[in-house]
């Protein structure tokens, strides 16, 4: 592939793909020691702040542990924070992913959410019928993300009819979002007049001017030569 043709693929390939810009904004995922349990008797919320530069919400990945019972029906779902004390308040999405984590491993929960930047939301996870408990990582007292904030984690006892909180925690937890539409459609354009340029300077040096050598007309019969001329391809 010719390089113009390379870097305008490239570049067009990126700016149609918003996954290409996804950064993290919120990262406890190291979070250890305390663990929070997600049952119909019980549902988990941890919250997180949405970052300004990418307040599109992609995925959250949730550290989970061995679990008790048989059965259940595990959901994570995205909410939030107009509940009383900035605990959730509106569902906005139930997010996509395994729901019957039963053996202990990091999980990816997907979806797509605009978000208001700076603003708080929470992420919940819960069961709404069967005998099991799952068990989410995390760590309470004196820990610090690395990377965003939070306000702590919320519990609800009743299927999220009330909450409780909200209590200075953490989920293990980390999510992942990218820029609006507009803003990575920018930045595609940006790459495309970039690769515009390139091009335009590999253009240029292909049609640099070429020197040769001319005999004067007086003394070309002669074979004398002194005058040089310039040619351009």
């Amino acid at each position: 592939m010719k390089l113009n043709t390379f870097l305008l693929t490239a570049s067009l390939g990126l700016a149609a793909t918003p996954g290409a810009w996804a950064a993290i904004i919120f990262d406890s995922l190291s979070a250890t020691g305390n663990t929070a349990s997600a049952s119909p008797a019980g549902w988990s919320g941890a919250s997180f702040r949405a970052d300004a530069l990418y307040p599109t919400f992609r995925s959250v990945q949730l550290r989970m542990l061995d679990g008790t019972g048989e059965s259940g029906d595990f959901f994570v779902r995205l909410y939030d924070a107009t509940g009383p004390g900035s605990k959730p308040g509106a569902l906005l999405t139930t997010l996509a992913g395994e729901a019957n984590p039963v053996a202990a491993g990091d999980y990816t929960y997907t979806g797509a959410q605009a978000l208001i930047p700076n603003s708080i939301y929470w992420i919940v996870g819960g069961v709404l019928s069967g005998d099991r408990n799952y068990i989410l990582a995390g760590q309470s007292g004196a820990y610090l993300p690395s990377v965003g904030s939070s306000i702590g984690i919320s519990p609800s006892l009743n299927q999220g009819s009330t909450w409780i909180g909200p209590v200075p925690a953490f989920l293990a937890m980390q999510v992942d979002a990218v820029p609006e539409p507009s803003s990575w459609a920018m930045m595609g354009v940006t790459l495309c007049g970039a690769a515009s340029f390139l091009i335009r300077q590999r253009r240029a040096k292909a049609a640099r001017s070429t020197t040769v050598s001319l005999p004067p007309a007086s003394s070309r019969a002669a074979g004398c030569c002194g005058v040089s001329a310039t040619l351009v391809e």
